[in-house]
């Protein structure tokens, strides 16, 4: 499991949230979802700027926009991004992409 989601840290929504200069969008997978705390990861699935990793990013179930504070590991989302309440940046308004 990502050590990250092993902190104490219980990210909450923010109204002065601050919006990452990012893309509006980005595509990802979900690879971590620990229900019980509502903490997960989502992997973004093209390579950041410098061409190293996967970006990855955090968020709470919260954050997924159709309310069902659940999500399977493996699904496909959009989501945008925003500074959380810990100071790193954090996925927002969760949507599950459809498979075609």
């Amino acid at each position: 499991m990502n050590p990250e989601l092993n902190d104490s840290s219980r990210p909450q929504n923010s109204p002065n949230a601050v919006f990452h200069p990012m893309p509006r969008r980005l595509a990802g997978q979900v690879v971590e979802f620990d229900e019980s705390r509502g903490l997960g990861v989502i992997r973004v699935e093209t390579p950041s700027a410098d061409g190293e990793e996967l970006e990855h990013y955090l968020f709470h179930a919260t954050r997924i926009a159709d309310g069902t504070r659940g999500i399977a590991v493996g699904t496909r989302v959009e989501f945008s991004i925003i500074a959380g309440p810990e100071g790193r940046w954090e996925a927002n308004a969760i949507t599950e992409v459809e498979q075609p």
